[in-house]
């Protein structure tokens, strides 16, 4: 059986859920470790290997990441190759340059095995086209909360706070951050013209003192976006 013939029976049995979760950008996404954890039983099911390898480039004036992935048959040994690109940031907040680089190196990793076992059945999040989606759907639901504010708009905020210090999986208490953070959390927010009173909505608490520590750390985690959607 030649390569690609094998490559067409990788790719017709692979499936990859995306089950990761963005909160604050309320999108599921999967992630590069997803695809090689579904992939490796179905590799040895047909005898073959596959390598992700990176090389980093320059283009202009900015360096970008170009992953390759690479499917070679055990028993043959051809193989077949798809790449991507991903651009290194010059900087990022938080983050120092090897992070950088890991993360534009997991991003071209993940959409050059896309690519190789055409897992881009649906829109991801991080296309243009989605992200507007998301945009209009947000503005439609921002502007259905305007016409519906009214007399219960006071009482519900103060069960979304009651209820944000609570376990979903029962009636405990969550942990909160303690002040050392919560100080540094608002002197980011102030640095990056970030309000703190939209994201406070955003994850529904009265006041950033009563984000639990979980909350903290998707805010750190995803905090592009939090700046983006909640500029001052």
């Amino acid at each position: 059986m030649a390569v690609h013939e094998k490559l067409l029976k990788i790719q017709s049995s692979i499936s990859v859920p995306k089950n990761q979760h963005n909160k604050f950008g309320n999108y599921d996404y999967r992630s590069c470790e997803d695809i090689l954890s579904a992939l490796k039983p179905i590799l040895q099911t047909h005898k073959c290997t596959v390598t992700v390898n990176d090389d980093l480039i320059f283009i202009g004036n900015r360096y970008y990441i170009k992953a390759t992935a690479t499917l070679v048959d055990c028993e043959s040994g051809e193989s077949v190759s798809n790449q991507s690109f991903a651009r290194e940031e010059d900087s990022k907040k938080g983050m120092d340059s090897s992070q950088i680089t890991g993360t534009a190196s997991s991003y071209a990793r993940k959409y050059a095995l896309n690519g190789l076992l055409l897992l881009d059945d649906v829109k991801d999040a991080d296309t243009n086209e989605n992200q507007q989606q998301s945009q209009n759907a947000k503005d439609d639901k921002n502007q259905q909360r305007s016409r519906n504010a009214g007399a219960n708009k006071n009482q519900q905020q103060s069960q979304n706070a009651a209820g944000s210090n609570r376990d979903p999986k029962g009636g405990t208490q969550k942990k909160l951050i303690d002040k050392k953070v919560l100080d540094a959390l608002r002197k980011r927010f102030k640095d990056n013209g970030v309000d703190e009173t939209k994201v406070c909505s955003a994850y529904k608490v009265s006041d950033l003192s009563q984000l639990s520590v979980s909350q903290h750390e998707n805010i750190t985690q995803h905090f592009e976006q939090v700046k983006e959607k909640c500029a001052a």
